[in-house]
């Protein structure tokens, strides 16, 4: 009883300690470390942007290596060359093991979704499931031809068919259903979809064109719709691109001769080839109110720069030679607000319950949520049934005079339908509001016909 006792004190008192860091920063945790992937010189560069220590020999990498992604305690590295997954110790930068995605599969881009990695596979045009608790591939997915990078909104994974092979001529995005591992969509592009990002409900594509004479754009997608609703003619070869704090969409040049920028709300371009942020860079990285850049001439050490809201240098670092991916290490920081938010989340229930066929589910928050929120409904298998999104919430701030005053009211109507708006079979479902990833909070409901 003794034990089970300081336990829930310990864990209080951490969270009580959580809180009074994040009141007095403002919620502006600092990341603590960046991670370089050095393609040329085969090592990993660690940067603390707190001290400013670089190590630019953290972990030692396989044949052209491309892109990382980060878990609380691994790093998973991309060896194109060698055609496997480096799965590294975050801590030590020691090897722990390399999975391998199958001869000449070239893998190049992961991303990682719950307790599972997907892995594209850009001479095999296939995307590879790995399970990260077995560090083994279980499923392998033909999508279209020579498979670069990812998104994911909700339920679905949006991946970028560059058809690099045969001129760049059949571009498209394949729409994942992850829950069956099923290709359910194909969205035509323009050149060279390359690098994707899901941001405010919307997937945004960075085309980088054909290298002669068609040139970047970036594409915009509902993904309610799988439609193309924007096309941002930006010019040069756009890279990567990340959205920062202060409301702007940045996209690389893999020519690295300039950052272009457009709003976030408007899409309005403010930077483009014509007229670039300099100096130039390929990779776009972002973490509250930093803008963090990675470029560099072939043949020379590649430059970290970092930047704050108002585009003004703080930092330079130089890392390896040919670098092609930067990364910063957000767990520790994410799971610590999330936790927060958690605590914060009061009253999530829904009503009627049980119901037939319409419920109110609610809750109340002390803040307005940033980012992505979302919610989603599954049945007992645990398949995914019904996905919502930002917009189809109700948000209204509580007034003077309410015992909740000042507090925000989120609430949302589910009709007892799918995706599909098939009505769905009488039983138990499960709910659960999900903020940039994050799980915040789960409750289940019941529908009797």
């Amino acid at each position: 009883m003794m034990l089970k006792i300081n336990s829930k004190i310990s864990n209080k008192i951490r969270k009580i300690i959580i809180i009074i860091i994040l009141c007095l920063t403002n919620y502006q945790i600092f990341a603590q470390i960046a991670y370089v992937v050095n393609s040329g010189s085969q090592t990993l560069s660690r940067i603390d942007l707190e001290s400013n220590e670089t190590d630019n020999v953290f972990a030692i990498l396989g044949n052209s290596a491309n892109r990382i992604a980060i878990t609380t305690d691994h790093l998973y590295v991309v060896n194109s060359g060698d055609n496997n997954i480096q799965k590294i110790d975050k801590e030590s930068g020691n090897t722990v093991c390399h999975i391998y995605t199958g001869a000449s599969s070239n893998p190049y881009d992961i991303l990682i979704q719950d307790d599972y990695a997907y892995i594209t596979g850009g001479l095999s045009n296939q995307i590879y499931k790995l399970d990260l608790t077995t560090d083994s591939i279980i499923a392998e997915l033909n999508v279209g031809n020579n498979p670069a990078g990812m998104a994911v909104w909700g339920s679905k994974l949006y991946v970028g068919n560059t058809d690099y092979a045969s001129g760049y001529n059949n571009c498209s995005l394949s729409v994942v259903d992850l829950n069956e591992f099923s290709v359910i969509n194909v969205i035509p592009t323009n050149h060279n979809p390359q690098f994707l990002i899901s941001y405010n409900d919307q997937i945004h594509v960075s085309c980088a064109g054909n290298w002669f004479n068609i040139y970047g754009t970036v594409q915009v997608i509902d993904p309610g719709l799988d439609e193309v609703i924007q096309v941002l003619d930006i010019g040069g070869y756009t890279g990567s691109l990340n959205a920062a704090n202060n409301g702007r969409i940045y996209v690389g040049d893999l020519m690295n001769t300039g950052i272009y920028a457009y709003a976030a709300d408007d899409l309005e371009i403010i930077y483009n080839s014509s007229s670039p942020f300099l100096p130039g860079a390929a990779n776009i990285a972002t973490y509250q109110n930093l803008l963090i850049t990675l470029g560099g001439e072939w043949g020379q050490n590649f430059i970290v720069n970092t930047f704050d809201e108002n585009e003004n240098l703080l930092q330079s670092f130089n890392v390896g030679l040919y670098s092609t991916d930067i990364k910063i290490d957000m767990t520790n920081d994410s799971e610590a607000e999330n936790e927060i938010i958690a605590e914060q989340i009061t009253d999530l229930k829904n009503q009627p319950n049980p119901f037939n066929p319409l419920t109110e589910i609610s809750f109340f928050l002390g803040k307005e949520l940033s980012g992505n929120l979302e919610l989603d409904i599954y049945d007992l298998k645990g398949r995914q049934v019904k996905h919502f999104r930002k917009q189809d919430f109700i948000i209204s701030q509580l007034e003077t005079g309410n015992e909740r005053q000042g507090a925000y009211r989120y609430n949302i109507f589910w009709n007892g339908t799918d995706d599909n708006g098939f009505s769905v079979s009488s039983g138990i479902y499960f709910y659960r509001v999900i903020n940039n990833g994050i799980t915040l909070a789960a409750r289940k409901c019941t529908l009797l016909k």
